[in-house]
């Protein structure tokens, strides 16, 4: 795999050769502990032509996040997808909304989402400038939680409820071959229905697709 193919794979698009290392560490300080969902879109200068890499499989981007864990982790942080339960307490804010700005999704609050339906926004994936001159983020500093791109997380595709609770470490394995979940609605979403936070898409690990991508968390090491 060439490096600029490995770079594509992030879930940020880095352009310019000596951005990976200083741009990572700086964007950490951003993040929200103490498992970090890294920010998809965040302010240095040189970081605003990124834009979040879609067409990926939840393959790649396993692969994506244990090559930066080796090349940038230090043995101080481990990168990794969120899982399903980090991603919606990020999305939910400390206003543990029903969509990433807002309690509800009314007209007057589509104009806060990339989506098709906002007559607004780009019927495409926005990049990093265009998010902080067009749209904001909830308060934990996060942009694009619903609505942008479609985000995988670790966590398989399995039902619960009150006689089986939701337990992460049964379903956040890599090496369990089943369907894994995808939150958060994207641009192209037909209803919006699947922008809201509590919708579980879900898509066999082999899947990409045009509006489908990821986020990924920093954990520090002991």
């Amino acid at each position: 795999m060439s490096q600029r193919r490995e770079r594509r794979q992030a879930g940020l698009l880095m352009e310019t050769r000596s951005a990976p290392r200083a741009a990572v560490m700086k964007s950490m300080k951003r993040w929200f502990p103490p498992a970090v969902i890294a920010i998809a879109v965040i302010g240095p200068a040189a970081l605003r032509s990124w834009r979040g890499v879609t067409n990926v499989t939840w393959f790649e981007a396993q692969a994506y996040c244990g090559w930066l864990t080796k090349k940038f982790g230090r043995g101080r942080w481990l990168f990794s997808l969120p899982s399903e339960a980090e991603w919606e307490k990020a999305a939910r804010g400390p206003d543990g909304f029903d969509f990433a700005l807002s309690r509800s999704l009314s007209d007057g609050e589509v104009n806060l989402y990339n989506w098709k339906k906002n007559p607004g926004a780009e019927v495409t994936v926005v990049g990093a400038g265009a998010s902080q001159t067009s749209y904001q983020p909830n308060r934990y500093g996060i942009y694009h939680l619903s609505g942008n791109v479609v985000e995988w997380t670790s966590s398989v595709a399995r039902p619960f409820n009150r006689e089986r609770p939701y337990v992460d470490a049964e379903r956040n394995r890599e090496d369990i071959n089943e369907a894994r979940v995808a939150r958060g609605g994207s641009w192209y979403s037909a209803s919006i229905a699947l922008l809201y936070i509590a919708y579980r898409d879900s898509f066999q690990p082999e899947v990409s697709h045009h509006d489908l991508g990821f986020r990924i968390v920093a954990r520090p090491l002991p």
